[in-house]
């Protein structure tokens, strides 16, 4: 990840959008139907880097078969 390095592996939802390659609001949309695993520090939301890449570990899908053409 480029910019701010992340302390203690926390990063913001701007820096996981970057990351992710998403829009800062779909991490907003995630957040607020708790779909990522997340921190709460008063009003900030942060996100800690390897629960964020363990968590899209369980989002891989398996490739199926080509099919005969």
């Amino acid at each position: 990840m480029s910019g701010k390095q992340p302390t203690h592996g926390l990063i913001d939802a701007r820096q996981l959008a970057a990351y992710l390659g998403v829009s800062v609001q779909s991490i907003y949309c995630r957040v607020s139907r708790k779909e990522l695993p997340l921190y709460k520090l008063g009003r900030l939301t942060r996100f800690k880097a390897d629960e964020i890449d363990a968590w899209l570990a369980t989002k891989h899908v398996e490739p199926v078969a080509p099919l005969d053409i």
